[in-house]
């Protein structure tokens, strides 16, 4: 019977309900729970810390902080935001740091659940780049033979 008992309690282990008051205590060798801890934790420490990608300048990078500059404004969170949206919270994050251009869907889904109007994002961008906004329009397009 306690051999039941023990393979149940492991099963349980394994699938993260049941953890025993010490990791090294349990009392299973070949422990699947542990080898997927161990894996983890080497993959970490061969990789190093990950290095966040942070664009220093460009259309999308001033977008994402007049979304950010109005969110904090209004005091939510990204966690919030993206419930409210419907979405994940990285992809909040993304648009933020400027590595996601949204599309104009996501950012009107956006300024709603901000409770902004479409237009107030664009009017912050526009005095953000000044007469700059003029030169994007090239940027990031391939240009036909004879331009």
């Amino acid at each position: 019977m306690r051999g039941g008992r023990f393979r149940e309690d492991h099963r349980a282990h394994n699938a993260g309900w049941l953890s025993f008051q010490d990791e090294s205590t349990c009392p299973q060798v070949s422990c699947l729970h542990h080898s997927k801890i161990n894996l983890v934790k080497s993959k970490r420490s061969a990789s190093g810390p990950k290095k966040q990608i942070q664009p220093s300048a460009g259309l999308e990078k001033q977008l994402g902080e007049v979304v950010r500059e109005i969110r904090e404004e209004r005091d939510i969170s990204q966690d919030r935001l993206a419930r409210e949206m419907d979405t994940d919270r990285t992809t909040i994050s993304l648009i933020e740091r400027g590595l996601r251009s949204p599309y104009v869907r996501t950012l009107i889904q956006v300024a709603a659940a901000l409770d902004v109007k479409p237009s107030e994002f664009f009017r912050r961008l526009e005095i953000r780049m000044g007469d700059s906004w003029r030169n994007v329009r090239t940027d990031g397009r391939k240009r036909r033979i004879g331009d």
